[in-house]
């Protein structure tokens, strides 16, 4: 389905729901019909009768109207917040990724070159490796492409660093834009979708 347009994916679950509908009113259709015929009272003098079948589904049908449209605005807008949060994190990632090999270039060619080459590595496994896992929300294989690319990028830095790092401004900026790039990761991560979207989709359809 990943490879399915988004408006044909549309299209099709317009169709389904639609075709549902109709088979569902068509086996149904009599017993709707005699579950809202209401009890009436043979004389006027007679008790009021128990509530009726009627009655009882009317106050079922509007229970799960009130949850369908609760569970609609929650879930899609837990979905749009989570989306939202996501491309957030991707621009700011690649805007630290920019300056962190900024920042490489102007150091030392000895540090410079497995510097640079450590960030394409880590660029490459974010976009060929997590962005396909972030699809299929395959969220244990993505924390371990996470941990493996981060903990390659930092044992590179670890092997680089210099002494006077601390007095280095430049290797302060770089420190700082990995820091910021790794933490984007995480939240760009956090933003696949959850388990639970699919049942609540499920139950929003049922509703």
């Amino acid at each position: 389905m990943l490879d399915v347009p988004p408006w044909l994916r549309l299209l099709l679950a317009i169709v389904i729901t639609v075709a549902a509908s109709v088979v569902c009113v068509r086996l149904f259709h009599h017993h709707i019909l005699r579950i809202n015929t209401a009890p009436k009272k043979v004389n006027d003098d007679d008790p009021d009768p128990p509530p009726g079948v009627k009655d009882i589904s009317g106050r079922l049908i509007a229970l799960a109207t009130f949850a369908f449209v609760f569970l609609l605005g929650f879930g899609f807008g837990q979905f749009w917040n989570t989306a939202k949060d996501g491309r957030d994190a991707v621009l700011s990632e690649a805007t630290d990724y920019q300056r962190a090999v900024g920042l490489a270039e102007r150091l030392p060619d000895d540090q410079s070159a497995a510097l640079v080459s450590a960030l394409e590595k880590y660029r490459q496994s974010i976009t060929e490796v997590e962005w396909p896992l972030m699809e299929k929300a395959d969220s244990a294989a993505l924390v371990q492409a996470r941990y493996d690319s981060g903990g390659a990028l930092m044992t590179t830095i670890l092997d680089t660093r210099p002494s006077d790092a601390s007095s280095n401004p430049v290797w302060t900026n770089f420190e700082s834009a990995i820091d910021d790039m790794l933490d984007d990761g995480v939240d760009r991560t956090n933003a696949i979708p959850s388990p639970m979207a699919v049942s609540i989709i499920f139950v929003v359809i049922v509703l």
